[in-house]
């Protein structure tokens, strides 16, 4: 969306921030692969909601599907490692297995699988929400995953798992604390957006949504060193999340048998 981006991603790259990007390759090209390679990108991500058919039908894009796998090979070609990040939701949890054998066909390095929450386009199509169940049924299929050593490697997202007895199997087994420890949001992680309002996590609700609640200053009136440490600011992301969380098990206990 910022035609300099090339020059934000060289600005940083040459301070020793490894920067990566995110995009959903519908308008990736050989041009921007090089641009991006110049400029001094660490990796890319791009996002993956399925196979072809249920891609598409969640992008509501035709031929997003083969977009994205293109984008891949052309990173891959000229290498900068490549991430997919896929969210899982009724649509997709039947195709995880393929999904990971086609990833890595296309020689992805990772591959993050979150579960799909009722935000954004999900909040109209809640009956794809995996449901306790399915949870139940996705977690030991990601270990399994994991296990097999072939790339992609799989990593589990913050919104995957909590303390039940697939855990430790579940998290970077480099880690020094083998469990979820708590949204990072606003401690290791922060997001900017374009118009200069700064907030804890990207996936936090703003202006967009018609929330500002979580917006916790902006750049174009103060520097991040002050917005970063601002004693007075707002309060963590956990009541967003307890929403989600309750709106949810809403939809568990509202569902037909």
């Amino acid at each position: 969306m910022r035609a300099d981006w090339p020059l934000l991603v060289e600005r940083l790259a040459k301070q020793g921030v490894k920067v990566a990007l995110i995009s959903n390759g519908l308008t990736w090209s050989a041009e921007l692969t090089q641009t991006a390679k110049a400029a001094g990108i660490h990796r890319v991500a791009f996002s993956l909601d399925g196979l072809e058919r249920t891609h598409d039908c969640v992008r509501k894009a035709e031929s997003g599907h083969r977009k994205v796998l293109q984008a891949m090979d052309l990173c891959v070609a000229a290498a900068i490692p490549v991430v997919a990040v896929t969210h899982i939701t009724r649509r997709s949890l039947p195709e995880l297995e393929s999904l990971h054998v086609l990833l890595g066909e296309h020689r992805v390095t990772t591959w993050q699988v979150q579960l799909g929450v009722p935000s954004g386009n999900l909040a109209e199509e809640r009956a794809m929400v995996l449901g306790p169940e399915e949870i139940a049924d996705l977690l030991p299929r990601l270990v399994s995953l994991q296990k097999t050593h072939r790339p992609p490697r799989v990593v589990a997202a913050d919104n995957v798992g909590y303390f039940g007895d697939l855990e430790e199997d579940l998290r970077d087994s480099q880690a020094r604390i083998k469990s979820w420890v708590g949204c990072r949001a606003g401690l290791e992680v922060m997001c900017i957006e374009s118009n200069g309002d700064v907030k804890g996590c990207l996936s936090l609700p703003s202006g967009l949504n018609g929330r500002h609640d979580f917006v916790e200053g902006n750049l174009r009136k103060q520097r991040l060193h002050d917005i970063w440490n601002n004693p007075d600011a707002s309060p963590t992301p956990a009541s967003f999340a307890s929403t989600i969380c309750r709106d949810t098990a809403q939809d568990e206990l509202s569902r037909p048998d």
